[in-house]
């Protein structure tokens, strides 16, 4: 993935993959048909860990993969086959760029295989470095224009989509969003001046004004390091036996910046009229108006960004054996493998350090400006904090206000099967193939945090202003944002599988082919008992220029560490509360939402159907077309329904759910808790289609040399909706905001082979596709409810030049144009989040711009 994402809850600078949009977690990574060891506790495989100089192919299998492969598959597999023979010495060099002289990157790997003890024995390694430098800003690029869904002060209909949008409630130096003195903002060195506000205005948004979009300063892609190694030696202990062991090492580097500390809404500052740093001006209209007190709404700039550190580490062993005898191959492995992920968020604001630094007083007995909480606990330590103008908190109030997050993340696996496969027996058609074994795996996770994370947010007396309109008190979490909690789990695996192709029919009328496969897993889960997995298939050519085949399949995906056994992960956030009435000012309450994993949780069950054919015309030599329709239906799907679909969906009459809700006293939302819960149904159904053909030059023009490969892909996803008990069906395809999935997607390329140049031309293609497909034209136009279709187009030309001493094709050189036309992302912009906008949806579309990349590949 070209953006590997921005946040503060791990996987930046990793790449996932992510079959038919299930999600990365049913996905199963293979390396020559091997487990690896998952980078992450949701049981996901970093895939730039794979040491890509050596793939020779990769096999994808989508959907009926669980019964062969195990648990995980339920949308497939990847397996990445290694070239484990290779021989000799190959490098690569590479430096790339954007048209905006950004996202620098440069790359180099290096691979060398050698045959040693006669060739009973043969070593292979490769190592890599890549680096990419990142886009610093959302602001350095002219396509992000500050374009949100924002609510409409004329109600119809309910949303509206403008560029230009400003924050309403929030100003760097502080503003008062309520109140008598409402519109109050402190500017430089903290004057009070008039907070202008803009066109449209709502609560938390407007048009212009004075207010600002503090997401241009959000990162667009994080600073990303990797290191890669790979060693693997075999031998031939006999003619039929050998034996290996792999080593594989990587690293993956983060290094961003996500948003500064902010408070406002239900968190906002509370400031007192004795505040020993309130402008004199200020304390003086406070006293005429008989005003104690009064909110102050502030987006904490001058203390920093979230400055966001995370490094992880893999390393896997693998040691096995392979045998042949008596026309049956005998295969056994055993896998460790260890993954570390250390995480420091710095500029964390303690909370309550915040609060006590912010209430300020000046100390009767000297004059002294101190924090109120100093005059009853002299040497707390507390540093006042002058809140009032960007810029005016002092060095050493900063220093005991803020600190740094830690998490360290440690996920093992260990993994032995061992199988064996040959020909039972023969019948009329054929051979009869047949492969069984036995598995076993254990997977644990254990996560250490620093004391602040784990601490109850508690108001510890002695000052004023702790937050009291959300539900803070009583919640685990001392950190204003990201406050990991331990984690500690594990589980064990016991397989046992089969697997067989018998032939039907063979070389007969109307029946060049017909064949039945099958296989069947057992699987024994420590944690939730046994289940059984299958598939079934059949492939059927009538003549040789075409294939039929078809399969069905119960799949399966096991609960992760993550979902199991994670501690409670806390978050606030605006939601619509439909139990108040529309216009209530407790409809949008800002609330403090958690969710936590669920040691009880079962297996999710996959259904899966897949229909297609293979057609390889014999009067078009060159040519080959496949068509396949897939149909996965996935039950007691494992899901964290977040505060607001909780809310939604207690409302639509799902009362299960109701439970997690927690209101006051008055009956206003104040908190939602969100736990794992094999709660959902999902489902997905459409069409790969792909087109192939390869043909000499000259079949199109005559005194051309050389070759043409002309290839399409194209898959179509008619739905890919998730149900949840007594609430609407979502579905997903066909939305290409947030979390949804173009119903279209399509690569189109052309590859120009002569002598020693290649020309090769790609086109992507995303189709349009709604915004929110939930939204109904009243809640939002159906001008605006659209995304436009996008066309990327790449370009590369490689050049094999024959020097002399060189043997022919030895050096290769290459110029890669990404998106050559410099298409911009279309219009896709998210709801405003607090204070910030999301013009574009990030992970579908090209951020970057057009780029290039120069480099050289050299084989010894």
């Amino acid at each position: 993935p070209q953006n590997t994402g921005i946040g503060t809850t791990a996987n930046a600078g990793q790449s996932f993959l992510n079959l038919r949009s299930l999600g990365a977690e049913r996905t199963l990574i293979l390396l020559d048909g091997r487990r690896i060891v998952p980078s992450t506790a949701t049981g996901t495989t970093d895939v730039s860990l794979i040491p890509d100089a050596l793939v020779k192919r990769v096999d994808v299998v989508t959907g009926g993969a669980s019964a062969a492969y195990g648990s995980d598959a339920v949308a497939g597999i990847v397996n990445f086959v290694l070239d484990t023979d290779f021989t000799g010495l190959k490098m690569q060099a590479q430096y790339g760029t954007s048209d905006r002289n950004d996202a620098n990157n440069h790359r180099f790997s290096i691979t060398g295989g050698t045959e040693l003890f006669g060739g009973r024995g043969h070593l292979l390694g490769s190592a890599s470095l890549y680096k990419n430098d990142g886009i610093a800003r959302n602001g350095d690029r002219e396509w992000f224009r500050s374009c949100s869904r924002i609510a409409n002060p004329t109600l119809a209909p309910n949303q509206i989509i403008e560029c230009g949008v400003r924050g309403a409630q929030f100003a760097r130096g502080g503003l008062i969003p309520s109140g008598p003195l409402r519109g109050t903002e402190f500017g430089p060195g903290g004057v009070p001046q008039q907070f202008v506000y803009g066109s449209l205005l709502t609560t938390n948004t407007m048009v212009g004004g004075s207010g600002e979009d503090f997401a241009l300063d959000y990162q667009l892609i994080p600073s990303v390091a990797r290191r890669n190694a790979f060693a693997r030696f075999s031998y031939d202990l006999t003619d039929n036996v050998s034996a290996f062991v792999e080593g594989l090492y990587g690293t993956a580097n983060a290094d961003y910046t996500s948003t500064s500390s902010w408070q406002g809404q239900g968190t906002a500052y509370t400031i007192y009229r004795d505040n020993a740093f309130l402008p004199e001006s200020i304390r003086a209209a406070m006293v005429a108006g008989n005003i104690d007190s009064f909110p102050l709404a502030r987006y904490d700039v001058d203390f920093g960004p979230l400055d966001v550190d995370g490094r992880n580490r893999t390393h896997r062993l693998v040691a096995g054996v392979d045998a042949k005898f008596g026309g049956w191959t005998f295969n056994a492995y055993y896998e460790h493998g260890e993954n570390t992920y250390h995480q420091r968020i710095h500029n964390n604001s303690n909370i309550n350090r915040l609060y006590n630094a912010a209430d300020a007083v000046v100390n009767p007995a000297n004059g002294q400006i101190v924090c109120r909480s100093t005059l009853t606990q002299p040497g707390n330590g507390c540093v006042p904090l002058n809140l009032f103008g960007y810029g005016s908190p002092s060095p050493a109030a900063l220093e005991w206000v803020l600190g740094t997050t830690m998490q360290d993340l440690h996920v093992k696996q260990k993994v032995f099967e061992a199988s064996l496969a040959g020909s039972a027996f023969a019948t009329w058609a054929g051979d009869v193939s047949l492969a069984f074994g036995l598995g076993w795996r254990e997977e644990s996770s254990d996560q250490q945090t620093d004391a602040v994370s784990q601490s109850m947010r508690t108001f510890t007396g002695g000052y004023q202003g702790w937050p009291t309109s959300v539900a803070f008190t009583g919640q685990v979490g001392g950190w204003e944002r990201n406050n990991p909690l331990p984690l500690k789990g594990e589980y064990d695996v016991k397989e046992a599988f089969l697997e067989t192709v018998v032939p039907l029919l063979s070389g007969v009328a109307l029946a060049e082919r017909l064949e039945l496969n099958g296989a069947v897993r057992y699987t024994d889960y420590s944690t939730s008992g046994g289940v059984t997995s299958w598939k079934a298939g059949l492939v059927y050519a009538p003549f040789s220029d075409l294939r039929l085949r078809a399969t069905r399949s119960r799949d399966i995906r096991a609960p992760n560490l993550n979902e199991m056994f994670r501690g409670p992960v806390n978050g606030q956030s605006n939601l619509t509360d439909p139990f108040q009435p529309v216009g209530s000012p407790n409809r949008n309450p800002f609330v403090l939402g958690s969710s936590f994993g669920n040691p009880d949780l079962k297996p999710e069950v996959g259904d899966t159907t897949a229909l297609g054919f293979v057609y390889e015309p014999s009067w078009l030599e060159g040519f080959s077309a496949s068509v396949d329709y897939y149909d996965i239906e996935l039950d007691g799907a494992i899901t964290s329904l977040g505060g607001q679909r909780t809310v939604d969906q207690c409302y639509a009459g799902t009362t299960s759910l109701c439970q997690y809700l927690t209101r006051d006293a008055n009956g206003v939302l104040i908190a939602t808790q969100s736990p794992f819960l094999n709660i959902a149904s999902r489902t997905t159904s459409g069409y790969d289609v792909e087109l192939a053909y390869r043909a000499p030059a000259s079949r199109f023009v005559s005194s051309w040399a050389g070759n043409f490969t002309i290839r399409a892909f194209a898959n179509f996803i008619s739905k890919l909706t998730t149900t949840t008990p007594g609430a609407a069906m979502l579905d997903d395809a066909g939305q290409n905001g947030g979390a949804g999935v173009p119903d279209l997607a399509a690569t189109l390329s052309v590859r120009y082979d002569s002598g020693p140049v290649t020309l090769y031309a790609q086109q992507r293609f995303i189709s349009d596709g709604a915004l929110d497909k939930t939204l109904t034209a009243a809640a939002l136009a159906p001008e605006d409810n659209h995304v436009a279709s996008v066309t990327y187009t790449d370009f590369t030309a490689t050049l094999r030049p024959a020097l002399g001493g060189l043997d022919e094709g030895a050096l290769e050189a290459f110029f890669t144009v990404s998106n050559v036309f410099d298409r911009n992302p279309p219009l896709a912009p998210g709801a405003f989040f607090v204070f910030g906008t999301s013009t574009t949806n990030t992970s579908l579309y090209d951020v970057v711009g057009r780029a290039y990349s120069l480099g050289l590949r050299y084989r010894f």
